[in-house]
């Protein structure tokens, strides 16, 4: 549940208190932080919350400023993570005590996966746009020259029998949490299939080298479980959104990496390729792609300037 910003009075070891002499008026952190408040503060987070349910959450404002500074200083978000909990410059900017914990690294990942889900992000970025526009860094109707890299994703790439598992393992796993009464009903029907994935040989990868008809064997036997689940879940009147997303995940798992055996004997793994193949059931938007002749995994990063610069900086 989303709960309006309140003003809090500052305790003695808010930067404000403790340190202000640090930051002076016109240093590049002080105007990073006015710049940033005035930002976030025109931002409308109510959206991405039940207005009448749950435990009421702390302000999204902390963590959107977060991204940004990440963004700025190039950081993972285990470098933000320790960055906002030692860097007092960090805790400058976003406002928050010294003595504070600040954010685990896995919160970025989810905040920034709940802003992209909802479909009021755009106006995050173009609010954004007009207020870089209102300081004159874009000028209106200005001609903009792009450039694109590539990013490689810090994920592993599996096999096509570790995806589809992956991807079964979690719809289980969304339904354990978020459908508990759709859970209890699937177990209640398929317990050995449940108990194989959740905590049994399913619920991590496979051991050792596997023989060719062993990797046909174990392949088929996951792409049966996997249409058991999804048959049934077709069946069912409702389905949360979260339950929904995975499952899509392993329809796409299904269909882009398998195929039946000419011999009928199960299945096996596709060879033809499939243009935005699923890559990775822990980071779905990574793609295998290609630049200059050379092959990744990962993101194309396009980059925007105004001619009048000089050249385009350099990218990795």
């Amino acid at each position: 549940m989303y709960r309006p910003d309140r003003e809090v009075q500052l305790d003695f070891y808010h930067p404000d208190i403790a340190c202000p002499h640090l930051f002076k008026e016109g240093s590049f952190y002080y105007v990073l932080r006015e710049k940033l408040d005035r930002w976030v503060a025109e931002l409308d987070f109510r959206p991405l919350y039940c207005p009448d349910n749950g435990r009421p959450a702390t302000s999204p404002r902390a963590p959107a400023k977060a991204l940004v500074l990440q963004h700025l200083f190039n950081l993972s978000d285990r470098q933000l993570e320790e960055s906002c909990r030692y860097d007092m410059r960090f805790k400058f900017v976003l406002g928050i005590s010294l003595d504070d914990f600040g954010f685990d690294h896995s919160l970025f990942g989810r905040f920034r996966a709940r802003l992209l889900k909802d479909p009021h992000y755009k106006q995050v970025l173009f609010r954004q746009i007009d207020l870089l526009k209102a300081e004159g860094y874009v000028k209106p109707d200005e001609a903009q020259r792009i450039d694109a890299t590539h990013m490689v994703a810090n994920i592993a790439i599996p096999s096509a029998t570790e995806l589809i598992r992956q991807c079964l393992r979690q719809v289980l796993v969304k339904m354990k949490r978020k459908a508990n009464p759709v859970y209890r009903a699937f177990r209640g029907a398929q317990e050995e299939l449940v108990r194989r994935y959740l905590e049994g040989e399913g619920a991590r990868p496979a051991r050792g080298r596997l023989t060719p008809a062993e990797r046909q064997e174990r392949l088929t036997r996951v792409v049966r479980d996997a249409q058991t689940l999804l048959a049934w879940l077709e069946q069912q009147p409702e389905t949360p959104p979260a339950v929904a997303r995975a499952a899509e995940l392993l329809r796409r798992a299904l269909f882009q990496n398998t195929e039946p055996a000419p011999d009928g004997s199960g299945y096996r793994e596709q060879k033809e390729a499939h243009p935005g193949r699923l890559v990775s059931a822990i980071d779905a938007d990574a793609r295998h792609g290609a630049k200059s002749q050379k092959k990744f995994t990962g993101y194309q990063v396009h980059q925007t300037q105004p001619p009048r610069a000089a050249s385009l900086p350099t990218l990795p």
